[in-house]
This record gives C-alpha cells, sequence and structure tokens, in this order.
C-alpha cells in the first residue's frame, strides 16, 4: 500500500518559509497562475531542488480559483519556471462534452511540445455513470500518466472512493484535488486506496486563524482570506496544521502536533 503525501497549498510568497521550516516536502502541488505571478519566487523553491532530489511537482491549472483553466502554452510557460514534472490538464467543472474537449486537445498538444511531462486528466461527470464512463473514455484514448479526483465529488456522490477505487483500474496514478467538506472521507480515501497524494489550503487558512484543524470537523468555513497573496511568513499554527495532517496520513508520528 502506498504511503499517500500531503501537499500544503500556502500563499505564494510564503513557500520559502514552507521551505525554510522543513515542511515542504517531496510532494507538492502548486497553482500555475501563481507561478506566471510570483516567478522568482517558485524559481528559487522548487526549480534548485531539481538539482539534488527526486520530486514529484504538480502544475494545478487554476480552474478552481479562477473559474477558468489556464491555456496549455500558459501552462508549459509556468511548468518550465518551476520545472513542474506532471501538469494538470485544463478541465470544466461537472460538465463532460466541454471538459473533454479541452483536455482532448490539450493532452495531445502537450505530447508534441514537451513529451517529458506526465499530464492528469481531472475526469468530469455528473453521475457516477458518465465519471466511469470518462475515465474508461481517457484511458483508451489519451495520452496521460494521471487520474486527479476533484474535491466536489464527495458532496456529490457521498465520497470519493468508488471513483478511485475505479480510476486505479486503469494503471493509473491518482492524486486527490483538495480536502472536500468531509474531513474524514477524505483521510480514509487516502489512506485506505494507493492514493499518491491529496493537496489542500485549509489547514493553512485555519492556522491563519490560529485554530487547529479537526478530523471530525465537517464545515470547512476556513477560506483563503483577503490579504492571502501578502502572507510571506507561516504563522506556527499553520505548521502545526500540517504536520496533524501529515501524521494522520502516516507520514508522521500519531503523536505529531
Amino acid at each position: 500500500m502506498i504511503k499517500p503525501h500531503f501537499s500544503p497549498i500556502v500563499p505564494p510568497q510564503a513557500y520559502p518559509d514552507l521551505r525554510d521550516r522543513g515542511h515542504l516536502g517531496l510532494y507538492n502541488l502548486i497553482l500555475a497562475q501563481e507561478v506566471i505571478q510570483f516567478p522568482s519566487t517558485f524559481e528559487d523553491v522548487f526549480q534548485k531542488q531539481f538539482d539534488s532530489v527526486a520530486r514529484t511537482l504538480i502544475l494545478d491549472n487554476g480552474v478552481v480559483e479562477t473559474g477558468t483553466a489556464l491555456e496549455p502554452k500558459v501552462l508549459l510557460e509556468a511548468a518550465k519556471i518551476c520545472r513542474a514534472s506532471v501538469v494538470v490538464l485544463p478541465d470544466v467543472i461537472q460538465d463532460p462534452e466541454a471538459s473533454w474537449e479541452v483536455t482532448e486537445y490539450a493532452s495531445e498538444w502537450f505530447k508534441r511540445e514537451d513529451p517529458g511531462l506526465e499530464l492528469m486528466v481531472v475526469p468530469q461527470g455528473k453521475t457516477l455513470g458518465e465519471v466511469g464512463l470518462y475515465i474508461k473514455r481517457a484511458y483508451e484514448e489519451l495520452h496521460f500518466h494521471w487520474f486527479g479526483i476533484p474535491r466536489w465529488m464527495t458532496k456529490a456522490f457521498g465520497t470519493r472512493s468508488e471513483i478511485i477505487k475505479h480510476a486505479l483500474r486503469y494503471n493509473r496514478k491518482v492524486h486527490m484535488l483538495g480536502f472536500s467538506d468531509n474531513l474524514l472521507d477524505d483521510i480514509a480515501c487516502a489512506r485506505t486506496l494507493d492514493v499518491r497524494g491529496i493537496d489542500s489550503a485549509y489547514p493553512i487558512a485555519l492556522g491563519y486563524q490560529t485554530l487547529p484543524i479537526m478530523i471530525g470537523r465537517r464545515n470547512m468555513t476556513a477560506q483563503r482570506d483577503k490579504g492571502w497573496d501578502q502572507h510571506t511568513l507561516l504563522y506556527d499554527s499553520c505548521c502545526a496544521n500540517i504536520r496533524r495532517v501529515r501524521a494522520w496520513l502516516g507520514q508522521l508520528p500519531h503523536d505529531a502536533s
């Protein structure tokens, strides 16, 4: 069984502090639009890391934060800045037809322009059946290496577990995109299935309110504050929450706090 990683999403200018405090890890998901906005920060933190260690660096397409995924050319520009190893292909949330169109185009574009990059498909669908068919079609027709299972599916279907199990049948790596409003299900899926990792800004947003993350908390009320992009340092409570999540996932001793 794979031991899953936790990738904390922190304010873009706080990544140097995340590194300096020893919490960066070797498995990260970062947002492409932030890489474009703060290129020197991400180049300093991530590009130089590849000179000495092997790591997984996933570049997200930004659709959750901006409403529209960045175009392949912009994603490739961001990937080169930080030397990402995986790119999340453009998708359209809960619209399988529109999502397939942009994902298929981007898959072929990246295969041609930078065949060394690993690609992540985010399946879409309004029902479990539609999502399952999307996964099967992607396996049969697209060039890619990962499935990214989005957080909205937990609310829509009650859990991500069945979708993850279905995706794993097709011999692709699986990443869970974000914490849902059911943290217990998120941790259970990540720990009991062969998931490579999960990312979230939620523990850090809680930390900036000096609140501990709690496994039984279902109401994800903590949001990134208006000054999120201006933070350059993490609070100790942010780091405590990162350690706590990693302990839940088995990356650290269970008394980590």
